[in-house]
């Protein structure tokens, strides 16, 4: 949604869906970096001159005005009806602003209304854009249907809510054959002032509409062709996975995979809604469709991620110890220091965990060095994944290890739920480990 190159290619998405799917629904971000700027606004509102944030809304006023001219270049008709509907929510956008100046203060619900317009002045050119190219298109105000609770900027999506609200507002323009066009990452509180569904929230804005609407598939339609076998920047020949559990995803995502996290698409998870990611600027390719484990029925390694910047650190408890107050005083220390464990496995003496954070000078507390000598190792992580490694045909434990003994491999662990194989290596071999791991992949 940057430019007006990229808007033409959404549209092509939308007429391929058509091919597929009756009824469709397209769920809209801003354009880039929109709502950085719009937070900045609502910065400058309580603590800058008016001519200031006068200057600051120009440029994203100048930015959309630009987009629609090169969009409607030849289409009189449209690019007037376009300006005037984002004119209105520009003159919207600076009188809220204005207030805020006024009144110095820019609370958690100013915040979040500033920080939604930008899904409001995207949606004006992608509906507009439709129109002019012969669809029946409606745009509808997202805050009419998506219902949430919570913080205004961390809002959590209330799926019953929408679900009634949705069968109300959406379903009849979809019934009547409309693409309707709304809004991500806004939504209405129960006292109807806009609220943000947080990080990822036109992905969840997505999944909330889908679940709610009992949707055939949601498609998320991002910059690469779905979730890869590695990272294709470290190994060349990583491909797409065609198929992945929303388990796999979530554990890829977990040691390093930035694409799509599931807890983003929690609702679609939940009703088992086939959810694909696919590229808007590669429409041909297939991407990666996330599905329930039961519908997977191929085995075996697909996907490795690779997470750095770790530490093991290695406890040998002291003579008169005892274990259970050592590791109840280690858990302590941990959470206190804000350092979060990825691994953890030990003996009755021995005791070794793996850390999200090189900075551990702050681990050796005087509780934890009376019970425990501590040494440090710095590592990554690897986190090979398919949907059942429990085969034994498959072996993948084994193939793994074998494959990155000659790394210096410190420790390897299967998931009880069979989805994935975590080892540390040292951190001055990962993308060699990496590498390795990744030809074991079918």
């Amino acid at each position: 949604m940057g430019s007006a190159e990229s808007l033409p290619r959404v549209v092509h998405a939308i007429a391929k869906a058509q091919r597929s799917f009756e009824q469709i629904v397209v769920v809209c971000s801003a354009c880039s970096g929109i709502t950085a700027s719009l937070r900045e606004i609502a910065d400058a509102a309580e603590r800058t001159t008016s001519v200031d944030i006068a200057g600051m809304i120009e440029a994203i006023e100048s930015r959309h005005i630009t987009i629609a001219q090169e969009l409607f270049a030849s289409q009189e008709e449209y690019l007037q009806t376009t300006i005037s509907q984002l004119q209105n929510l520009l003159s919207e956008l600076r009188t809220y602003c204005e207030g805020v100046y006024l009144l110095r203060e820019c609370t958690s619900e100013s915040r979040a209304h500033i920080m939604g317009f930008g899904e409001r002045f995207s949606t004006v050119l992608l509906n507009e854009l439709l129109r002019s190219s012969s669809f029946a298109s409606v745009r509808i105000d997202a805050r009419t249907f998506v219902k949430a609770y919570g913080e205004p900027q961390l809002a959590i999506a209330n799926i019953e809510e929408t679900r009634q609200a949705a069968n109300s507002v959406v379903s009849p323009l979809l019934e009547q054959g409309n693409v309707v066009v709304t809004q991500g990452f806004i939504a209405a509180n129960a006292l109807h002032k806009t609220v943000l569904l947080g990080i990822g929230g036109s992905d969840v804005s997505a999944a909330v509409v889908g679940a709610a609407l009992n949707a055939q598939e949601i498609q998320i339609w991002t910059d690469v062709s779905g979730i890869y076998s590695t990272d294709p920047r470290v190994v060349s020949d990583a491909q797409p996975v065609a198929e992945m559990t929303y388990e796999e995803a979530g554990e890829l995502a977990y040691f390093g995979a930035k694409v799509l996290h599931p807890d983003t698409i929690h609702p679609a998870v939940e009703l088992g809604i086939p959810v694909r990611i696919l590229n808007t600027f590669a429409p041909e390719e297939l991407g990666t469709t996330l599905l329930p484990r039961e519908k997977i029925t191929s085995s075996g390694l697909r996907a490795v991620a690779l997470r750095r910047g770790c530490t093991l650190v290695h406890c040998t408890l002291k003579p008169n110890s005892a274990k259970m107050e050592f590791m109840s005083t280690l858990y302590s220390v941990l959470e206190e220091a804000g350092i979060e464990v990825l691994l953890s496995q030990g003996t009755e003496r021995h005791h070794t965990v793996c850390v999200a954070s090189t900075d551990v000078v702050r681990l050796p507390s005087q509780r934890l060095m009376r019970l425990t000598n501590i040494s440090t190792e710095d590592v990554a992580l690897l986190c090979a994944c398919g949907p059942d490694l429990s085969k034994p045909e498959c072996n993948p434990i084994g193939s793994i290890t074998m494959s990155l003994s000659e790394y210096g491999l410190h420790t390897v662990q299967q998931s009880s739920d069979n989805i994935s194989i975590v080892a540390a290596v040292p951190e001055s071999q990962a993308v060699e480990a990496l590498r390795s791991i990744h030809k074991l992949i079918d």
